[in-house]
């Protein structure tokens, strides 16, 4: 098998739910937190899947609402330093 295909804008944008915009966006020359693109001449863009999908995961952040499973939600009177 040969190299992986690269994508297009409107390729990342399907496969990453992302828009067009924020491609752009996050490509312009000098974007703070850029992303790893593959410059063919000035206005053609191609992305590595695999670097696009590294790249969000890095970057993702989690619900601030969110919360932690807990085995059974109890702890030991000993282990939560209560004596009986």
């Amino acid at each position: 098998m040969g190299p992986r295909q690269l994508l297009t804008v409107g390729g990342l944008c399907a496969t990453f739910a992302v828009s067009a915009s924020w491609v752009y966006k996050h490509t312009k020359n000098g974007a703070r937190d850029a992303l790893p693109v593959v410059r063919l001449g000035c206005k053609r863009l191609r992305f590595d899947p695999d670097k696009i999908a590294l790249y969000i995961r890095s970057r993702e952040r989690h619900r601030p609402d969110a919360t932690l499973d807990s085995s059974d939600g109890l702890l030991e009177s000993a282990e939560r330093g209560i004596s009986h």
